[in-house]
């Protein structure tokens, strides 16, 4: 068995693998495809007109571009994504500078630059600007110094958690700690926290070195989480709070902050919910009595800097000097509004009870210098181990939450994954210690019979379903679970020649007309009154459609947006992919599973963890369309289909097809 400096080795040669497939893939899907390629991928919009520039936070330069051609097309430069702004010359990139996307509307966009000053490229007002997704290794540098750092830890904390996470350490306890918290009273709407839940948060109390929530679908991790952060604050007087993606950092910074935590959320501005706007860093420098002072001097800081570069090329020496002058003023200038906005951001993060950042996010500058009595993380089972040390440094005691049953985190390398980059730091942690780790019990989201086959083959039969869900349903007589089989209908897979995805139409064509059936069901109930408080019931209503091939998503969305009924509804209905709805739940939940050949091969559904999630995320009603001819030969999807045929679930998709 490896020691943990070996481990440590191992996991930054997977992490050069892993960049290695990532900028190959980016190579492959930019930079080596034509423009018009990229334009019609979504990954580029050329060209764009600049509307307009400014100065922001951080003395950020901010431009407003809006695309002149393919108006209202789909693409996929989003909130938060890095990009590249190019000016192209002779069907060449000529010049180009980066930055973050922090709006998206229709067909207009802000990004706010990484350069200190405007490039010379996008003042020309030249009509051949354009973006497009940018390769950012940044994370993949910070995880290997970070790895570095803890191979070479000697005689400090950094040292006490290698060996306690990956040598032979064992975590200590404060037995009386958890004494005296097993009578402990929880504060705001904690009160309410079950039995498994409080325990957890016992559990978290009396840890000294590392605790572990581990809460399976529905069981109200994250409210655990909070109550946890709660208690802590109690006795700490700062902790830092982080997740592996923005998603969940906004997720936890929203619950804090309704339990009147002070939390400051760090991060690019851009990268953060709209609506959290006045608990990011930035925000609340906007608040602070000081800032006007801030804004003030680099206001007059850009005035001097263009009177300055008004001065014309051929102007004689007196001029030269007085524009330098100029110049020279405004860069001071600029220099001093850094400093105040520096003074107010100490007073800020000085003044918060709970800093939020993403993994990578917590080596920024801002926090240099600092530590914090506790970290949590939240989602630990989709981090990947190199970013989950990064927090760590900063940290005397460890607290993770999440669930290794779920998905794993997103890696593009089959060969690292495979190797053992898909391994957590959480996964590793509760298979060597699981002393440290409490899973949560009381399931709060699934009818009694979504929930059981995954109870029984992920969770050892430890759930049980809480009474107010237990036997929930949509409807009256309206079975909570269903598996329609394709089998022996002709129904049979495609593989796209392009991207290698699959799908299967004629299984895609099934699953919009059973959706279609149960909208016009509920349509006829509402108008014969079986359905109470219809406007109420179709206001909540809410349907996810989800499949493991994304070939198959892009193709229920098309049959879905022409389907004449359910067009109607589009906005109550989501369709993705496994991953895209992983944290999230349904009234009711569509699975396509797609494969159906005669060698009995499944691919991706081979990854029992996506169908977890999948099947997991509905409340009332699950339906599954597969072909179990195929699925059979797998023992797992075997067990599947002698479920669905135990609860009288199965039926056959002949039934609905005359």
């Amino acid at each position: 068995m490896k020691n943990a400096e070996q481990q440590l080795t191992h996991l930054q040669e997977l992490l050069r693998i892993e960049k290695r497939e990532d900028a190959a893939q980016y190579q492959l899907k930019i930079v080596q495809a034509p423009l018009a390629k990229r334009r019609k991928d979504g990954l580029c919009w050329f060209p764009v007109a600049i509307n307009d520039e400014f100065v922001g936070l951080g003395g950020r330069w901010n431009i407003d571009i809006e695309r002149t051609n393919d108006k209202g097309q789909p693409h996929q430069l989003n909130v938060g994504s890095i990009v590249t702004v190019f000016e192209q010359k002779n069907g060449l990139e000529s010049d180009k500078t980066n930055g973050v996307v922090s709006k998206v509307e229709n067909d207009r966009m802000r990004i706010a630059l990484n350069s200190e000053e405007i490039p010379n490229f996008l003042e020309n007002q030249s009509n051949s600007i354009g973006v497009y997704s940018a390769f950012d290794d940044s994370t993949y540098r910070e995880m290997n110094y970070t790895i570095e750092k803890v191979k070479n830890a000697k005689n400090d904390r950094l040292e006490e958690f290698r060996e306690l996470f990956l040598g032979e350490k064992e975590p200590t306890f404060d037995k009386l700690e958890e004494e005296k918290n097993e009578n402990i009273t929880f504060e705001h709407e904690t009160n309410n926290l079950n039995d498994s839940q409080k325990k957890a948060v016992q559990n978290i109390l009396a840890a000294q070195d590392i605790a572990i929530i581990h809460g399976p679908p529905g069981t109200g991790k994250t409210t655990t989480l909070v109550a946890a952060i709660v208690e802590t604050l109690k006795t700490e007087r700062q902790i830092m709070v982080c997740a592996p993606s923005n998603t969940a950092v906004d997720w936890l910074t929203e619950k804090l902050n309704a339990q009147n935590v002070k939390v400051t959320r760090l991060g690019h501005p851009a990268r953060v919910s709209d609506t959290l706007e006045h608990l990011t860093l930035d925000g609340k420098i906007e608040k602070h009595p000081d800032y006007k002072y801030y804004k003030n001097m680099l206001k007059q800081s850009e005035q001097m800097r263009r009177k300055a570069l008004k001065f014309k090329r051929n102007f004689g020496k007196q001029e030269r000097n007085e524009r330098q002058h100029m110049l020279r003023d405004a860069k001071r200038l600029k220099q001093d509004a850094l400093k105040l906005e520096e003074y107010i951001s100490k007073h800020v993060l000085e003044n918060s009870q709970v800093l939020a950042c993403t993994l990578a996010g917590s080596a920024s500058y801002m926090l240099n210098h600092r530590t914090f009595s506790t970290l949590f993380i939240d989602e630990a089972a989709q981090a990947l181990e190199g970013a989950t040390w990064i927090p760590i440094l900063k940290a005397n005691r460890v607290v993770m939450a999440g669930d290794h049953q779920q998905l794993p985190p997103t890696i593009k390398s089959l060969k690292a994954a495979k190797s053992g980059l898909e391994n957590t730091l959480f996964e590793k942690i509760i298979k060597k210690h699981p002393q440290s780790a409490h899973m949560l019990s009381v399931q709060y989201r699934m009818n009694e019979q979504i929930m059981e086959f995954s109870n029984q083959k992920f969770y050892k039969g430890n759930l049980k379903a809480f009474e107010t869900n237990k036997n929930h349903v949509l409807y009256q007589n309206l079975a909570p679970v269903e598996f329609v089989d394709t089998a022996g209908c002709g129904f049979s897979e495609i593989q796209d020649e392009e991207t290698l995805s699959r799908y299967n139409p004629k299984e895609a064509k099934l699953v919009v007309s059973h959706l279609e059936r149960l909208f016009e069901e509920i349509l006829q109930k509402i108008e014969t009154k079986e359905i109470e408080n219809p406007k109420e019931f179709i206001d909540n209503f809410s349907v996810g459609v989800l499949s493991t091939y994304k070939a198959q998503v892009y193709l229920l969305r098309d049959l879905i947006r022409k389907n004449d009924l359910l067009t109607n509804y589009f906005n109550q209905i989501t369709i993705h992919t496994v991953d895209g709805f992983q944290g999230q739940e349904r009234e009711v939940m569509y699975i396509s599973l797609v494969r159906s050949n005669e060698k009995g091969e499944i691919g991706f559904l081979k990854d029992l963890r996506r169908f977890n999630v999948a099947i997991t995320r509905a409340k009332k009603r699950l339906v599954v369309f597969g072909d179990s001819a195929t699925l059979g030969s797998d023992e797992f999807y075997k067990d599947f289909l002698d479920y669905a045929e135990s609860i009288e679930a199965y039926k056959s998709a002949w039934e609905y097809m005359v």
